[in-house]
Formats: structure tokens, C-alpha cells, sequence
């Protein structure tokens, strides 16, 4: 989405939750975007350190909720929303706010430039500080752990910013807290799996006790694609750590490899599976253990 000058916009808010073809019949496919996410900016800067937070609340809501409902959702382009909104972390203090603003910055960094402007906006530090508050609350780390999923994914300068924000000590307590969402386990495991990429942190998340948690997520989730692919990445990563003494054995002996050979069987048809769970078995393969596992 390019950058405007929004003086000229002027659309009410109820307007914009019109049916996308309403929208388009009059003109503002892309308006409608832009002035909801300047009417949540000024939400923000506007409220002047009152603890009322309803009419934000109620714009991300109508935002969040609009833009998950079009079919094939991308992310939107608008650094000064995510700046407004980083910063209303910090004088947010209600938990049905605190998400919602997750889940909107969730949609913005969908796109490389709204992941370039949350690494600008430090919104990283502070939304992994929102999530370490609430460790519990479902419904608040799911959209935190999308965003952080969003921000290091194939991307250095994110993967750093997580990495520098102590992601890996957040993500295994939302695992263990909350074992019975597949989206908290899908999508915390690929967290652990992106930092994983660096070797330099394998030690510290395998001694977090990735293992444990993610084999306990594949015995939980046998048909969550995401579940079984991000948990076999993992595993892969780990086990090429050269940090960790006997980590191939450790790996082998937790059930990982039975698992991964039975998320092959599940998901013929799943790239991601196939892909990550072949790569651990290659990468235990130069041990005896590793082979006689793969022939069992």
C-alpha cells in the first residue's frame, strides 16, 4: 500500500466495515484501509495518558476482524501505525487492548515493509515484554507469537531483534502453559526453530527443554501440519549444534525420530513435513544410533 496524505480521507468508521463490494462500488478499496489505520493512529496519540482505552480498543477490534475476513488477508504497508502502536504498548495496561494491538501488528508485518518498520519501531522488545506479562493468556500469545514468527522468519535483522529480546526463554513458557493450543504450539515451535538457525543459540533453547516440549506437542498433535513440520526442524537444528555433547543420541532416545517417521506416514502430501523431517534424519544419520533408529 503506498503512502498518501490522509487530510483528504474522510470516511466514517462504520463505513468501513462495509461488504468489500459496497467498498469498491465506492471507491475506497484502499481508503477504507488507510483511514482505519489513521483513525487507530490517532487513537493512540490522542488519548493522553487516560487508562480509557475503548474507542482504541474498538478500532483495533473492527480492523482486526474486517481485514482477517478477506480471503488470502496480506499485510498492510503503514509505518506510522506501527510506531502508534508500538508505543501504546507502553502505556497500555488492559489485556483485551494488549491483543488486540498483537493481532493488528500481526496483519502489518505479514508484508517486508511492515516487518522493516516494526524492526524501526523496536516493537520486538516491546511486545515480547507484553507476552512475558501474560504468560497464561491464550489469546494474547497466539497473535504475539505469530508477530515474532512474522518478524524472524527468513529475515537476519529479525532474527537478531527476537534473538536480543530473549524470545527463547518466553517461548518455552507459553508451551509448557498452555500444551493444549495447536496454534501456541505450531507457531512457538517455529519460533524456536527460527532461532535455532543460529547456532550460537541451539545451547541455550535445547537446554530450555525444546526436546521434551516439542516431542510432547507431536504425540499431542499428529495431524497439525505446522505442529509436526516446525517440531522435525527443530530437531534437525539441535541436532547439528557441535555445542552440545551426545544432542544426536539425546535426540534419538526422546522418541523424535519415531515421531518424525510417523509425521512422514500422516503427511504425504505436506512439504513442510516431508522436507524437515527427512532433514533429521539425515542429520542423525552419522551415528550408529541414528542408523539403527532409522532402519528400526
Amino acid at each position: 500500500m503506498s503512502k498518501r496524505d490522509h487530510s483528504e480521507i474522510a470516511v466514517d468508521v462504520n463505513e468501513l466495515i462495509q461488504e468489500p463490494g459496497k467498498r469498491r462500488e465506492n471507491g475506497l478499496p484502499g481508503a477504507s484501509v488507510t483511514d482505519k489505520l489513521k483513525k487507530i493512529q490517532e487513537a493512540v496519540w490522542d488519548n493522553d495518558g487516560s487508562d480509557d482505552f475503548d474507542y482504541l480498543e474498538a478500532l483495533l477490534k473492527e480492523f482486526n476482524s474486517a481485514q482477517r475476513a478477506r480471503e488470502g488477508a496480506q499485510g498492510v504497508d503503514c509505518l506510522k501505525t506501527v510506531e502508534a502502536l508500538t508505543y501504546s504498548f507502553e502505556v497500555c495496561t488492559t489485556v483485551s487492548t494488549l491483543t488486540l494491538i498483537l493481532a493488528v501488528l500481526e496483519l502489518l508485518t505479514r508484508s517486508p515493509d511492515g516487518i522493516a518498520h516494526a524492526l524501526e519501531a523496536a516493537t520486538v522488545q516491546l511486545a515480547a515484554k507484553a507476552m512475558r506479562s501474560y504468560p497464561a493468556i491464550e489469546h494474547l500469545q497466539v497473535p504475539g507469537l505469530k508477530l515474532l514468527a512474522n518478524i524472524s522468519t527468513e529475515n537476519e535483522e529479525g532474527l537478531d531483534a527476537v534473538i536480543s529480546a530473549g524470545v527463547h526463554h518466553i517461548v518455552p513458557t507459553a508451551l509448557r502453559g498452555l500444551p493444549h493450543c495447536a496454534d501456541v504450539q505450531g507457531t512457538g515451535l517455529k519460533l524456536l526453530r527460527n532461532i535455532t538457525e543460529v547456532d550460537d543459540e541451539s545451547a541455550a533453547v535445547f537446554r530450555g527443554g525444546a526436546v521434551e516440549i516439542a516431542v510432547s506437542a507431536m504425540k499431542r498433535f499428529p495431524d497439525d501440519e505446522a505442529v509436526q513440520a516446525n517440531a522435525c526442524g527443530l530437531f534437525a537444528n539441535l541436532a547439528i549444534c557441535e555445542e552440545l555433547d551426545n544432542v544426536q543420541l539425546i535426540i534419538i532416545t526422546s522418541g523424535a525420530v519415531e515421531m518424525a517417521a510417523a509425521a512422514l506416514k500422516r503427511h504425504p502430501d505436506s512439504e513442510s513435513v516431508q522436507e524437515a523431517s527427512l532433514t533429521l534424519c539425515r542429520n542423525i544419520a552419522d551415528i550408529d544410533e541414528g542408523r539403527r533408529a532409522l532402519l528400526a
